[in-house]
């Protein structure tokens, strides 16, 4: 008869315990400080996962629909190119104003694009592939968001 007070005894304990457990391991850890976030920034160049590789026709239309009137695309012996000017300010949105993009030559991304401060005029080149172009994230940037409008 004894054991029976022992053992409920032992079990309103261990439930104490367990309630008291639990309870101090939800404060610590709703009072802890928060994981600082480790963001990994690479200082890489330009590379491919910079750009889209788009199809020539396509790009040609959304880049007509963005910059009508001031744009003139042509395609010469596997390449594209295209004029955009007389549009102000808007000629250096072309490359969302990214100088960086003016420093690669067509063999090293399969792009250049030149931009004529004094004409205010840019001229870009894309080698063309397989019926697509090579399009820097900057420049779908600007013609996506001037498609939108």
């Amino acid at each position: 008869m004894r054991s029976t007070p022992i053992k409920i005894i032992l079990i309103i304990l261990s439930i104490v315990l367990t309630i008291g457990l639990v309870s101090w391991l939800k404060l610590s850890i709703k009072n802890a400080a928060p994981d600082k976030e480790r963001v990994t920034v690479r200082d890489d160049a330009f590379g491919p996962e910079h750009y889209n590789w788009i199809k020539t026709d396509t790009f040609v239309r959304l880049v007509q629909t963005a910059y009508q009137p001031n744009i003139k695309t042509e395609v010469v012996d596997s390449q594209l190119l295209v004029t955009l000017s007389g549009a102000n300010e808007i000629t250096r949105d072309f490359y969302n104003g990214n100088a960086a993009l003016l420093k690669y030559d067509l063999n090293q991304f399969g792009f250049k694009i030149t931009y004529d401060k004094n004409n205010n005029t840019v001229y870009a080149t894309f080698k063309i592939k397989n019926n697509a172009i090579p399009v820097p994230n900057d420049i779908l940037i600007k013609i996506v968001d001037k498609n939108n409008k």
